[in-house]
């Protein structure tokens, strides 16, 4: 059965969690208390610091696809192109299924999450889990991840026409599967090609299909991320129809955005993919993810929470990748491996984001958002969680717009074709969020940056985004300037905020005679309090030394019966 035919048949009854979703049947677990929720967080593999309360291991091994397209791309030949697209459009890593043809029609009704077991082709025990209700010949059957594995041990899809897929996890070519119902077991014959005929239902391609229906026309949608791009170039479908145009070398048929191709040799082409494949699809199927996680929280009730914590888990899979480990030191392939890639060149790492070298700002706030939302969910506070993904959807722009203002810049200096490549593929992935508070502004840095652009000015471009920052709920400190490691300095005009060097340093001056001003006042201040104190202290004790002089002689008086003691003291 043809992959896009079975694409399309999952779409309707599985889609929600990935490019086709988990069954609903098939449970997760649900979350009861915090005590369950603790355990659950112990018992899951870390995602660069995060811990899962659900098992999204194999949704982040999407990474590992990526990696391998790269891999193709870098060999900049036709042949190894078609290899990545075929990774791209078919996977190779996340969700392996395999598309068995039956003996005969089965006698009992097959349906969602239903287990077989058969064998691989050493004899070793192989399961799976039916997609879907099924009645005839063709059973899809999802491979089971055992404990300690990120991902099935079958991987095959479009890795095919690579030569480097792995089919000893595969069901063997032939055999018998094994199936219980109330107790009775029940074979099922079948055959397959393990080469062709073993698929993956999440692709990178699949994120962008599935836009449409998982986020502007589902139940309560629209999402406004993918409103403000759907509606930007005129097609949903924008992230996947601008990787086809740079692997097919022709112009795209937006609304507004285009971008022309057909003069681009392979490097600014696989620039353009594979930059194109992260920020766009899995930029906005992260956003998806988040926004699902909103949709699934139930205030009252505390069995209900699953599928929001495990969407909101899948979201921080999705946006990190296997690849940056538990810790996230690693060297990744998606969202958080730009943001510190980005961090060194901006002066933006480090949790103040004022050091050139290690995490990102940009991740260690997300970090503590992705925990926050977490936490709110399990407790069942839903709004409080919206407010939370409105911030990580703000921060999630600013390595995007690091890129854009990085390339400006090298483009300006440089103007090589693959530094237009770079600078055309961030713009693209954050014009629409632009236009949506200011066209002028997105038609500026459009005009710039657009393959082809007759010309760059990098400061056009950084004043463009300036103006926006406001509207965009970040400031140009969290963006941070082009730093030139070398020098110890900002490059010119590329200070963060636009500054110079000198104003910079005339910033940094004000500040720090402010502060000591500020603390020669506070001293002076606190000195004058202690005296006055002082002063107090002392004139009481002279004032109660003489009161009790006084009350002496008072006494003396009146045991002498020379005087009756009167009100003076009083």
């Amino acid at each position: 059965m043809p992959f896009t035919a079975v694409l399309m048949l999952l779409c309707a009854a599985t889609l929600s969690s990935g490019a086709i979703r988990p069954l609903s049947n098939v449970s997760h677990g649900t979350i009861l208390n915090f005590e369950e929720s603790s355990r659950r967080l112990r018992a899951f593999r870390a995602i660069a610091g995060y811990r899962p309360a659900s098992s999204v291991s194999d949704y982040s091994v999407i990474d590992l696809d990526q990696a391998v397209i790269e891999s193709e791309l870098e060999k900049e030949t036709d042949s190894a192109f078609e290899n990545a697209r075929n990774i791209y459009e078919n996977g190779g890593h996340s969700r392996s299924y395999a598309d068995l043809l039956l003996g005969e029609n089965p006698h009992t009704a097959i349906y969602p999450g239903d287990l077989f077991i058969g064998k691989n082709e050493n004899g070793e025990e192989v399961r799976g889990k039916s997609f879907r209700s099924q009645h005839f010949r063709w059973l899809l059957l999802e491979y089971e991840i055992t404990d300690g594995d990120k991902y099935a041990k079958c991987q095959v899809g479009g890795l095919n026409s690579t030569g480097i897929y792995d089919t000893r996890g595969c069901f063997a070519k032939s055999g018998n599967l094994s199936r219980v119902i109330d107790g009775e077991y029940f074979i099922y014959p079948y055959t397959y090609d393990p080469i062709l005929d073993n698929q993956n239902a999440r692709t990178i391609q699949g994120f962008s299909l599935l836009l449409q229906s998982s986020m502007l026309t589902c139940a309560k949608c629209p999402y406004p991320d993918a409103k403000y791009f759907a509606d930007y170039y005129g097609t949903p479908t924008y992230g996947n129809e601008w990787i086809e145009a740079a692997y097919d070398k022709r112009a795209t048929s937006f609304e507004r955005g285009n971008a022309d191709f057909s003069q681009y040799d392979h490097a600014p082409r696989a620039e353009c993919i594979k930059k194109g494949a992260v920020c766009m699809n899995v930029f906005m199927y992260v956003l998806r993810e988040f926004e699902d996680a909103l949709n699934d929280c139930v205030p009252d009730c505390s069995d209900c929470m699953d599928d929001s914590v495990h969407n909101w888990d899948e979201g921080v899979a999705l946006y990190t990748g296997s690849l940056e480990e538990a810790d996230g030191a690693p060297d990744g392939k998606l969202l958080h491996q730009i943001a510190d890639d980005h961090c060194t060149l901006f002066k933006t790492c480090s949790r103040k984001g004022n050091q050139e070298d290690g995490t990102s700002k940009v991740n260690l706030d997300l970090l503590a958002l992705f925990d926050m939302g977490q936490d709110q969910i399990i407790k069942r506070q839903c709004e409080a969680v919206r407010e939370t993904k409105k911030k990580i959807a703000d921060l999630m722009y600013i390595p995007l717009i690091q890129g854009v203002l990085l390339n400006s810049y090298r483009l300006e200096s440089e103007g090589l074709q693959v530094e237009e490549a770079m600078g055309a593929v961030f713009s693209a992935s954050i014009l629409p969020r632009i236009h949506a508070v200011n066209e002028q502004a997105a038609k500026t840095i459009y005009n710039n940056m657009r393959v082809n652009a007759r010309s760059t000015s990098y400061i056009s471009v950084r004043d463009a985004f300036l103006s926006v920052y406001k509207d965009l709920n970040i400031d140009c400190g969290q963006v941070g300037g082009l730093w030139d490691k070398s020098a110890g300095e900002y490059y010119k005009d590329a200070s963060p905020c636009g500054e110079t060097s000198k104003q910079l340093a005339i910033i940094i001056l004000i500040a720090a005679l402010a502060s000591a001003i500020f603390g020669l006042i506070a001293t002076i201040i606190y000195n004058r309090g202690k005296g006055l104190s002082l002063s107090g202290e002392m004139s009481g004790k002279f004032r109660s030394e003489r009161s009790v002089r006084i009350m002496n002689e008072k006494i003396v008086r009146f045991s002498d019966g020379k005087d009756e003691i009167d009100n003076t003291f009083a």
